[in-house]
């Protein structure tokens, strides 16, 4: 792994868990259940893995983009499960004291 292959990686992580957080928070009120919201969010950020996409068929590292394509995708569910549970709460608690 050299440093583009290091550059790439931190990039997209960052835009990815943005991306992920920032749709998850706007579409929080269209669902029931926080793994809807996770999900749906993640979905919706698909488009960051363009470049993984591209740099794995220039270069023939498909299972290693692929790999850490997983492991950013992980990392962010398991980072904004929390955050939407804690959103949950306090939504809820604000509803009960108004």
């Amino acid at each position: 792994m050299d440093d583009s292959d290091l550059q790439l990686i931190n990039t997209t992580t960052q835009d990815y868990n943005l991306c992920v957080q920032q749709n998850a928070l706007r579409i929080f009120d269209d669902y029931d259940d926080i793994r809807h919201v996770a999900a749906h969010a993640v979905e919706s950020c698909e488009d960051k893995f363009e470049v993984f996409k591209e740099k794995s068929e220039s270069t023939g590292k498909t299972h290693f983009y692929s790999g850490m394509q997983r492991t950013i995708k992980n990392r962010a569910i398991r980072k904004l499960l929390p955050l939407l549970m804690s959103e949950k709460s306090s939504r809820q608690q604000a509803n009960t004291e108004n």
